[in-house]
């Protein structure tokens, strides 16, 4: 839950940072998405925007390293596996020697 208010939170902020752009950009919509504008529906577009953003950027950050770790098998299936030691040994044996 926590975790959910923070994202939230975050995607919140930039929205309304956002925001103050799109007015610059586009003046006829300042009565709708100004601060002082007392819309309650486009209060509660941002708001669910931003729910709805803030679980997916939560889900690609939890699922950031399975998605790593698969593209690396695709492109190299060699880096993910693991490879035991390898060690190589030659021996000689004399056939006069006196100990078995």
């Amino acid at each position: 839950m926590k975790d959910n208010i923070f994202y939230y939170q975050k995607e919140l902020e930039y929205l309304y940072e956002k925001r103050e752009y799109f007015i610059k950009n586009y003046p006829k919509l300042t009565p709708f998405l100004a601060y002082d504008s007392k819309d309650p529906d486009i209060e509660r577009i941002i708001e669910n925007l931003a729910i709805l953003s803030s679980k997916i950027h939560q889900e690609l950050d939890e699922n950031i390293p399975h998605i790593a770790e698969s593209l690396i098998n695709i492109v190299s299936p060699n880096y993910t596996n693991p490879l035991p030691s390898l060690c190589m040994q030659e021996f000689k044996f004399e056939q006069n020697s006196k100990e078995n």
